[in-house]
C-alpha cells in the first residue's frame, strides 16, 4: 500500500462534531497505517495531547477556527513540529498557510489526497 506510512504516524484529527463522518476518517487513516486521536476543539483535544504528540494535526473545521486552533496548539508543548492539515472550504488558502498550516484540502478532497496531504 504507497499511503502506508514506512515508520509509526500519529494524526490528532480534530473535526467540527459530525462524529459519524469523523469516525470514517479515522478508521481510514487506521487502515492505512496511521494511529489516529480524534477530538472536538475545547477541552479534549488538550486532554488527547495529554496522552500523545501528534506528528500531523488534521484540522476538519471551519477557517477561522482552524486558525485559532492551530495558534493554540503550535504553543502546546510538543506541537512546534506538527504538521497542520485543514480540510474547509471557507478560508483563503494563502491566510490559512501564513498561520502555520501547510496544506489546506478542500472538503471534497479524496482519500489519496488527504493521504498525501499527511506526509511532507
Amino acid at each position: 500500500m504507497p499511503d502506508r506510512p514506512d515508520t509509526p504516524f500519529a494524526v490528532l484529527y480534530l473535526h467540527d462534531g459530525h462524529e459519524a463522518a469523523a469516525c470514517a476518517t479515522a478508521d481510514i487513516l487506521t487502515m492505512h497505517g496511521y494511529t489516529v486521536h480524534t477530538a472536538r476543539p475545547g477541552e479534549e483535544w488538550k486532554q488527547a495531547l495529554a496522552t500523545f504528540v501528534p506528528d500531523c494535526v488534521l484540522l476538519e473545521l471551519p477557517a477561522g477556527q482552524a486558525t485559532q486552533v492551530c495558534r493554540s496548539l503550535r504553543n502546546h508543548a510538543g506541537c512546534e513540529r506538527s504538521r497542520f492539515i485543514a480540510v474547509c472550504d471557507d478560508g483563503d488558502e494563502a491566510a490559512l498557510q501564513g498561520e502555520g498550516i501547510a496544506r489546506v484540502l478542500p472538503s471534497r478532497a479524496s482519500t489519496r489526497e488527504l493521504l498525501r496531504a499527511l506526509r511532507p
